[in-house]
């Protein structure tokens, strides 16, 4: 099985947390998260405000509902938009990633973050 490295882990741990309140449809929306945007906040990465939106990166204009490649890389997801490979059946539904399991499944974040741990490899790269 997989191993969780220590960046994934602290993802994970800060999504059990209970410090994140959780939204939908974009990384950051007048303080509430998506659990990609979770993401962004322990990776600290840059943010730039517009309006009641976060958008992580570099500039405002990288997108307020993705998150940004230097975060995909760090993390090791598979897509911007947290691609699952393979997909994931949850509550007889086909995801196909993290964006929409997040937004259509009606999971909280600390079942999302339990269903990351039973499946690391569907989540994560394999890290060397």
């Amino acid at each position: 099985m997989q191993e969780i490295g220590p960046i994934q882990e602290k993802w994970l741990q800060a999504l059990e947390s209970g410090q994140f309140a959780q939204g939908k449809g974009f990384l950051c929306s007048d303080g509430k998260f998506c659990c990609l945007g979770v993401a962004c906040e322990v990776l600290g990465l840059e943010k730039h405000k517009a309006g009641p939106y976060m958008h992580y990166g570099p500039t405002c204009a990288d997108s307020a509902a993705l998150i940004p490649e230097s975060g995909m890389e760090l993390l090791g997801l598979y897509g911007r938009a947290g691609a699952i490979k393979g997909s994931i059946l949850v509550n007889g539904d086909t995801y196909s990633s993290l964006a929409t399991l997040n937004d259509k499944s009606n999971l909280i974040f600390p079942e999302i973050a339990a269903l990351i741990r039973a499946n690391p490899e569907k989540f994560f790269k394999e890290t060397k």
